[in-house]
């Protein structure tokens, strides 16, 4: 049969249409490849293994790449992550969490309920000198004071199969809060023998794909999570970027989808210029003066007082975060904890109070310490944007009391090992709550090394005694009772509870502002396309 050229040329392009047709229907049919969301970091984390983290820079990325027996919703509250489910006991001192099934490690590896019992223990391990490993005590788990002191086994957790119990002292009504915290993750097997220096093994929804110290982590989809995200963002970058105005700059520059939370600076023109980006936090936090109990003047409880009564809070906001949520502290614990209330009266005697400047005054000349021999410098670091607000609160106590305080920074790093050695004066310091109760505020002060610890015997007592009562309003005077020998004592100076600003780029979907620790999962957020 002869061979019609001109007849296969029309059936070939009719091949190449029909091709063409179904590729791009294809194309059509499939979800596009979203370019890599870029967030912002304030710090360089300290670690990025659960055990030895250091503050919010690292917590905001395990929050990424890790997930615990429970994590968050938008608004703050545990439901259940690795865990299908809880049971709870009746008397409240044992939980029952049920693994999943066919749960996976980022690098393949099976992620089972002993994982749990392996990374509890160590986080109990004293060689291993966790950050945050006496959280376990604050959980109440049986056997953490033995376990904190070298038995790691005493400590009452088990795996049974899928089946993860853990038993208390006592009911703990913010247990499973607790189990969102960070130190509670589970560590893979191959990265419990040290600090994670290596890019460690992890079980979220993403990984970490590379580190850039003091630069940028890149994470990717972690394709062995076991839940189907949705969301396009298949690479987060954090931008490592200490300083609040270049990662305005940034958001600015489109170089930044989603800025750290930022202090609450400029927020009034910053909605103005881009009222659908700007997102403010009401967190659960407190900015304070923590005082080092090494130095001299500083020991008298006086001098302490009249360095607190000397702070006009109130005009501090005003003048610094004017139209922003921060606001004046006369407590330790956020005034918006879950039930709890600040005392009333300390307030007044702090924040209304005509003759304050006058009894600062009076207090300083009792405790018999000259001014001129009170020379103190405030450590603080750029992510805390210590230039607008510490030469502020310096001016308003040498300008009442004759003093000489001044302030300095240091990069993230730095500021963390000086307070952990007791190297500084004073310390400008914002604690945020790991879990939404007044203990999260209480208890750290008795045992984290960024506060001394404060183990005054009557502060112990009332923390123990509201352990002991079943409700939030029977523990409310307790609560109010230990803030009011903070307020004596004073080892640390309460100024300020922050409001945080985020900056999203309009492009950016699934931002929230509800959680009250502030914490923003990326895998909530997505590209948003034409």
């Amino acid at each position: 049969m002869p061979f019609n050229i001109f007849k296969c040329c029309s059936w070939l392009q009719r091949a190449r249409l029909t091709l063409t047709s179904l590729l791009l229907a294809c194309a059509a049919s499939m979800p596009a490849m979203s370019l890599p969301l870029e967030r912002g970091l304030l710090a360089n984390p300290k670690s990025l293994h659960p055990h030895y983290f250091g503050g919010s820079p690292d917590a905001q990325v395990l929050k990424d790449v890790y997930e615990g027996l429970m994590v968050q919703n938008k608004n703050g509250e545990p439901v259940p992550g690795v865990a299908s489910d809880v049971e709870r006991h009746p008397d409240g001192i044992r939980y029952t969490f049920i693994i999943r099934d066919n749960l996976k490690w980022s690098d393949g590896s099976p992620l089972t309920a002993d994982d749990f019992v392996r990374s509890f223990k160590a986080l109990a391990d004293p060689e291993r000198r966790a950050t945050y490993r006496w959280y376990l005590k604050v959980a109440k788990i049986t056997g953490a004071e033995k376990a904190l002191n070298g038995n790691p086994d005493a400590l009452g957790i088990k795996a049974y199969g899928n089946k993860l119990v853990i038993e208390l002292d006592q009911p703990v009504p913010y247990f499973l809060d607790l189990m969102t915290f960070p130190s509670f993750l589970p560590v893979h097997q191959s990265n419990l023998s040290g600090d994670a220096a290596t890019i460690p093994v992890t079980n979220g929804p993403y990984k970490i794909e590379q580190v850039i110290p003091e630069t940028r982590i890149e994470l990717t989809s972690n394709p062995n999570y076991y839940r189907h995200l949705n969301t396009d963002l298949q690479q987060i970058n954090y931008q490592i970027t200490p300083s609040v105005h270049r990662q305005i700059e940034g958001f600015v520059n489109h170089t930044l989808d989603v800025t750290a939370p930022l202090p609450a600076l400029h927020i009034q023109e910053l909605r103005k210029k881009h009222p659908v980006s700007v997102f403010e936090d009401q967190i659960l936090a407190t900015a304070s003066l923590i005082v080092s109990p090494k130095i001299k003047a500083l020991q008298n409880r006086k001098v302490r007082q009249a360095l607190s009564m000397a702070i006009d809070r109130d005009a501090l906001v005003k003048k610094i975060y004017p139209h922003s949520h921060t606001r004046p502290a006369c407590s330790f614990v956020a005034p918006h904890t879950r039930g709890f209330n600040p005392d009333p009266a300390n307030c007044k005697k702090l924040l209304e109070n005509p003759d304050r400047k006058e009894q600062a005054i009076k207090l300083l000349a009792e405790s018999g310490v000259k001014a001129s021999d009170i020379k103190l410098t405030i450590l603080s670091s750029p992510k805390y944007d210590s230039l607008d607000i510490l030469p502020e609160i310096c001016h308003q106590i040498n300008s009442t009391l004759g003093t000489s305080l001044s302030s300095e920074s240091d990069d993230w790093s730095t500021y963390l090992d000086r307070i952990s050695k007791g190297d500084y004066d004073l310390v400008w310091f914002a604690w945020l709550a790991g879990y939404n109760d007044a203990t999260a505020f209480l208890t750290p002060l008795t045992e984290s090394k960024f506060f001394g610890p404060f183990r005054d015997p009557a502060y112990l007592r009332e923390l123990s005694l509201a352990a002991s009562k079943k409700t939030a309003v029977a523990r409310l005077p307790n609560y109010q009772n230990a803030e009011a020998i903070l307020a004596r004592e004073l080892p640390l100076i309460p100024v300020l509870h922050p409001s945080l600003m985020t900056l999203v780029n309009p492009d950016i979907g699934g931002f929230y502002s509800s959680n009250p620790e502030g914490w923003v999962h990326s895998w909530h957020l997505y590209r948003i396309t034409d």
